[in-house]
């Protein structure tokens, strides 16, 4: 008997593409590979251009000062 599990897909491999992304649509954090989700720079730019994205960070990172300033750039502007 078949299996019904299927391995979540995700859109953003890359460094350089989930970065790309997530300059461009903080939340794109969502669709990006878990190992990326602990990359600051990539996090980084993604909660610069909406805090929300947080929520997708890995928890290691949810607590760096650097992503905190990031999180409040995007909810100044």
């Amino acid at each position: 008997m078949a299996s019904d599990y299927r391995r979540p897909v995700y859109r953003y491999n890359d460094a350089p593409a989930a970065l790309a992304a997530a300059k461009a649509y903080g939340h794109a954090l969502k669709n990006t590979a878990p190992s990326l989700r602990a990359n600051r720079d990539v996090v980084l730019a993604a909660v610069k251009k909406n805090g929300y994205a947080l929520g997708y960070a890995h928890e290691d990172l949810r607590g760096d000062k650097k992503v905190g300033h990031g999180v409040a750039q995007a909810h100044q502007s």
